[in-house]
């Protein structure tokens, strides 16, 4: 017998009833969902009730197969803990349920789910597994050691200091938007090239023009600064989505069979995927994960008013692309 989303909201607080909306979020097929709603309507809370409703009526799915993601260590602590609560309270309502409930759900960052991949699969693309992460002190301290040994001016308006922090902050966009060096010199020697047919007749196109320089010279100290964290084995904060895509499209297939052995053993070991915050997704993000789970038990939750990275390629696009990347995955 089938267990309702009444039923499970019961379980966890008799005070409340879902709403009709809310009951076909918690009870829809193990298939892409995506939940927009505005601050303050419950999405955490239907997406925690929609995981209770997967454990109590599909019995191949476990606690530790369920993936949580999110943006920061602190959501994605609250994530875990708030799951870890609903599923104790079910393993109370329905004890023929326990042994199998008996496991935490995973709940990591976005970064962290990627760093994990990297460390997992590396050696399949050639990544060192012992590498280490750099911190942000020693970005800073490296690419400002490559800044004041740099043969020529990169910007005689800015200080060592001041390029090194305008650097690394194109150096992490160049990878949110899931460009290489090469692709985004490319892009930005293309707007130049607009820009110049424009002319420089009034002061905003002449600050285009500037800037749109002053990140081409950008690009030789971001090369530089990604052959010395692969020399020293260092990976950095941009590192670990831009690795991690590159291991899910690239790694070795399945013996006999064309489906990529990476995403093949991680959609065996998360069988459903919550995506919290997703209107914050940059582009690699989106590739990443769609790569990984397009046509699976994945649940999406967003709010575009709520959208806060979009310097670095999140806006609500990620939205309204979401049915489309997340269900013509490749098989």
């Amino acid at each position: 017998m089938s267990v309702s989303a009444t039923q499970i909201q019961a379980i966890v607080d008799r005070s409340k009833t879902p709403t009709p909306e809310q009951v076909r979020v918690v009870e829809s097929p193990r298939r892409p969902l995506l939940v927009v709603a505005g601050a303050g309507s419950g999405k955490t809370e239907t997406m925690s009730m929609r995981v209770l409703w997967l454990l109590a009526n599909h019995p191949d799915f476990t606690p530790a197969s369920i993936l949580g993601l999110t943006f920061t260590r602190k959501a994605a602590g609250e994530l875990g803990d708030r799951l870890r609560a609903r599923i104790r309270l079910l393993a109370e309502a329905m004890p023929h349920l326990r042994e199998r409930l008996d496991a935490d759900p995973v709940s990591l960052t976005y970064n962290s789910f990627a760093e994990r991949i990297v460390s997992e699969h590396g050696m399949r693309i050639g990544i060192d597994p012992d590498f280490s992460m750099l911190s942000e002190a020693g970005a800073l301290d490296m690419m400002l050691q490559i800044v004041e040994a740099w043969p020529s001016d990169l910007d005689e308006e800015l200080t060592p200091l001041g390029a090194v922090s305008q650097i690394l902050h194109l150096a992490g966009e160049i990878a949110e938007h899931g460009y290489t060096v090469s692709s985004a010199r490319e892009t930005l020697e293309e707007f130049g090239r607009e820009l110049e047919q424009v002319g420089d007749t009034n002061e905003d196109a002449r600050r285009l023009l500037r800037a749109n320089r002053r990140r081409i010279a950008f690009l030789g100290p971001i090369e530089a600064y990604q052959q010395r964290k692969r020399d020293l084995g260092f990976l950095d904060f941009s590192d670990q989505l831009v690795l991690a895509t590159r291991i899910v499209r690239e790694a070795p297939t399945l013996f006999r069979s064309e489906a990529p052995v990476v995403r093949e053993a991680l959609r065996e070991e998360f069988r459903a995927v919550l995506l919290d915050e997703f209107q914050d997704t940059s582009v690699i993000q989106m590739d990443l994960l769609s790569m990984l789970f397009g046509d699976h038990a994945v649940t999406a939750v967003g709010d575009p008013n709520q959208a806060i990275y979009g310097w670095r390629g999140a806006s609500a696009s990620s939205l309204e692309s979401f049915l489309e990347r997340f269900c013509s995955a490749p098989a």
